[in-house]
Formats: structure tokens, C-alpha cells, sequence
């Protein structure tokens, strides 16, 4: 019975990639796979995602991230990637899925305040084999960097707050991305900041989605 629920998650994937245009490999898939199946083991626990159904985790944490990261790549992108933070990480699944889909060899950086959170991004790291992932304990205001070349963030905050909060964590040339399902009219104006809205299509239901580029 496990065997088969796994080929239809594993199938699923497929589709979902193939609806979306989106080609990649066998290898990738098993490992975006395994990433659900940890999901659904560790919130038996605790609440690790609120995507509960096989739908609703194909959307928002996998297909979502990677839909965001072409979108990125085709319009937003620049330059050389060396460093993604992905801020109040949670499971992990848009900083993972960037990375695996950019290079594996991109260093990783997860932040989140909540241990569990991070223990479980942890043993997500140990079980796809990914290294060069660095884990943050903490809020982000306590976080000594400024090598991101993208900071990522699918946390609350309005724009503006994001990169008052994170610009530290920049590079010389890194660029603030935030998911944005609506735009706040005191969000429209960034000073000194070139804000770029990308949107893209989540199928086969028509979601639309945004995030928000501050170079």
C-alpha cells in the first residue's frame, strides 16, 4: 500500500511538471519525492506545513517553488549565484528546491526561530545528500552575513519591512525576493530600491502568484 501511495505522489510530481512546462531530471523528481514523504511523516508530529492534502503540497511547496524560481531565472535573474538565505525557512521547500534546481553546490542558508523547524530541514539536507547547507537557529536580526546573493522569503511581512529587516544579509550585487499573493499600496514605493513584480501561473488551476524583486 506505502509503495503505491509513493508511485502516485511520484506520478503526480511528474504531471504537475509536465502541466507547467517545466523539464527537469529523474533524479531532481525523486528527490522533490522524498521531500513530500518527510512532510508527511513529520507532521504527524508537529505542524510543519499547513498543506496537508497531496494537492495542496504539490502547489504551494513544490510546484510554487519551482515555478518561482524560472520565473526568477527568465526575467529577474543576474549574475552569479553563490549564496541563497531563505528567511523563516519552515520546511525548507523553497530554499531545497532552488537549490537543487540552480546547482547543487549553491551554498544554502536556512533561517528559521523555530528548532523543530530546523531539526527537520536538517534531516531533509542529510536525507536528499545536499551539502554546503548552513543552518540558523534564530531570528534573522541575529544573523552576521552579507553574502546572499538572493534572500528569499515566504514569510508575513509587507515589503518594505522585508528589507528593512534583511538588506544586511545582501551581497554587493544580491537581490531581495519576496512571494507576494497581494501588493500593499506602501509597498509600491521602495526609496533607493528598483522593485520588480514577476507573475507567474500555477496549472492546471490557474493560481496566479507574484514575487516581488528589490535589486
Amino acid at each position: 500500500m506505502k509503495a503505491d501511495l509513493n508511485k502516485t505522489i511520484l506520478n503526480e510530481i511528474i504531471q504537475g511538471f509536465a502541466i507547467n512546462h517545466i523539464n527537469t531530471s529523474e533524479s531532481t523528481i525523486k528527490k522533490l519525492e522524498i521531500l513530500y514523504i518527510l512532510n508527511q511523516k513529520w507532521r504527524k508530529v508537529f505542524n510543519i506545513t499547513n498543506n496537508y492534502s497531496k494537492r495542496d503540497f504539490l502547489c504551494e511547496n513544490i510546484l510554487d517553488p519551482a515555478l518561482s524560481f524560472f520565473a526568477f531565472n527568465k526575467e529577474g535573474g543576474r549574475g552569479v549565484i553563490n549564496v541563497i538565505i531563505d528567511v523563516g525557512c519552515g520546511n525548507g521547500c523553497v530554499g531545497f528546491i532552488w537549490k537543487i534546481l540552480l546547482n547543487n553546490q549553491v551554498k544554502l542558508v536556512l533561517v528559521d526561530s523555530n528548532r523543530k523547524k530546523i531539526n527537520f530541514c536538517k534531516q531533509v539536507a542529510r536525507e536528499l545528500k545536499l551539502g554546503n547547507v548552513v543552518f540558523e537557529n534564530g531570528r534573522v536580526e541575529a544573523v552576521s552575513r552579507n553574502d546572499g546573493d538572493i534572500i528569499l522569503t515566504r514569510a508575513t511581512w509587507g515589503l518594505n519591512e522585508f528589507v528593512k529587516k534583511c538588506t544586511k544579509l545582501r551581497s554587493k550585487n544580491g537581490a531581495l525576493v519576496a512571494f507576494c499573493s497581494t501588493v500593499k499600496d506602501e509597498d509600491n514605493v521602495l526609496e533607493g530600491e528598483a522593485v520588480k513584480d514577476l507573475v507567474y501561473m500555477i496549472m492546471p488551476w490557474g493560481i496566479e502568484r507574484r514575487l516581488r524583486v528589490v535589486f
